[in-house]
């Protein structure tokens, strides 16, 4: 089933907020909250095939990264706000002189880049519990309001389908998995919470 029709009932019955909007983008390897354009949720097109209920929980725990507050955000924002603070002084310090505030950016560049990897290394474990807790959001409600007792299943399904286990060993995923593995939870982990958490809860 298209991507755009479950949103759209999703959409419908109040599960995802009545002003999102969803599109395709060619960046997003699956599925990505909008950080910028918070009403948007972006998708690859080569996901429209997975099983109904996969994409029910994709499009779900993209939502959940809209319901609460996010620790990814506020690390980008202060990141942000250095870069930006460095740059201002940087220009101010050169004047008027363009080839000065140049030379200065582009000095900076390797420094900021360094700046924005760290932050995602060192806050990991804040990170991802944004993760952990927009999972938990996605299968309470296949729980509470499709009937499926057992979320962790749709998950793990849903997980092997958009990274098999080849692409685990890849040499793309693993250099990923090196700068930024601190934001995302392994994918046995997740599994693994969901069942303990939701699995075994009782229906509300």
């Amino acid at each position: 089933m298209p991507v755009r029709d479950v949103f759209g009932e999703l959409r419908f019955k109040g599960h995802i907020k009545k002003s999102k909007k969803c599109r395709t983008s060619w960046i997003v390897p699956n599925f990505k909250a909008g950080v910028l354009f918070r009403r948007t949720i972006f998708y690859s097109k080569r996901y429209d095939n997975l099983e109904l209920n996969s994409l029910r929980f994709a499009l779900l725990h993209e939502e959940g990264h809209h319901q609460e507050k996010q620790y990814s955000h506020l690390v980008i924002a202060v990141d942000m706000l250095v870069i930006i603070s460095s740059m201002v002084l940087a220009t101010w310090y050169a004047g008027s002189d363009l080839h000065t505030i140049n030379a200065i950016t582009y000095g900076l560049t390797p420094i900021y880049i360094w700046l924005l990897l760290a932050s995602f290394r060192l806050f990991g474990g804040a990170i991802q519990k944004d993760e952990l807790k927009s999972d938990s959001f996605a299968a309470e409600v296949l729980k509470d309001h499709y009937a499926i007792s057992k979320p962790s299943e749709i998950v793990d399904r849903l997980l092997k389908a958009v990274t098999p286990a080849e692409k685990h060993d890849s040499i793309g995923y693993r250099l990923l998995r090196l700068f930024f593995g601190g934001m995302h939870p392994t994918d046995e982990d997740r599994v693994r919470r969901i069942a303990e958490k939701v699995d075994r809860q009782e229906h509300k």
